[in-house]
């Protein structure tokens, strides 16, 4: 990117895709905002913008990723559970079926394989994007507080890092703070101790 021009990938060193955005009917509401990500559908792309601004004394929602749901602390309605299993069931359906299709071969096989990739990845950002727009609004005007995840200390063999792969624990984190403000505290030992329980 480079001022209000953005190049996007469509082949990797093959096929890409300008866009300026500086005649854009939002750009005077946007102008000086930092970028976000690029989400591209069938004949539309939506550009997402951020701008740090002051918050005041809004309310801290805690949030811990977990394999299949997302625990949520907000200091006056205590612990809620939000179950994000869809992702994983979505996740599996589809690599279920592309790992049928890597048993064959053929380039009929490949674009099967492709398209089925696509439309998985399609299914996810939909519904990790709803998940995004429901946390906002549930928890209007609050500061979300992630743990900043690093998922390179947790493999723990193929099988679990494919269950982990599915968990989209930084796209959540991204996509809430396209609409919220977000800060991110260091995930080590957050998980072993807390207050509430006391000890670890």
């Amino acid at each position: 990117m480079k001022g209000t021009r953005i190049r996007i990938t469509v082949k990797p060193r093959e096929e890409y895709l300008e866009l300026d955005y500086r005649g854009e009917w939002f750009y005077e509401r946007v102008k000086g905002w930092k970028v976000g990500e690029a989400i591209i559908r069938e004949g539309e792309i939506l550009l997402t913008f951020s701008k740090e601004v002051e918050m005041g004394g809004r309310i801290k929602v805690g949030i811990d990723c977990n394999m299949r749901s997302l625990d949520v602390y907000h200091p006056e309605e205590g612990r809620i559970k939000v179950d994000i299993s869809e992702v994983h069931r979505i996740a599996e359906r589809y690599d279920e079926i592309i790992d049928k299709l890597k048993s064959m071969g053929g380039k009929k096989v490949r674009r099967a394989m492709r398209k089925y990739q696509r439309r998985k990845k399609a299914r996810i950002e939909d519904y990790l994007n709803k998940l995004a727009v429901q946390l906002v609004r549930e928890f209007h005007d609050a500061v979300f507080v992630f743990e900043d995840h690093e998922k390179g200390g947790m493999l723990r063999g193929k099988e679990f890092n494919r269950r982990l792969s599915r968990v989209a624990w930084k796209k959540i984190m991204r996509k809430v703070s396209y609409r919220a403000r977000v800060e991110y505290v260091n995930a080590a030992g957050t998980s072993s101790r807390c207050r509430d329980v006391g000890g670890k």
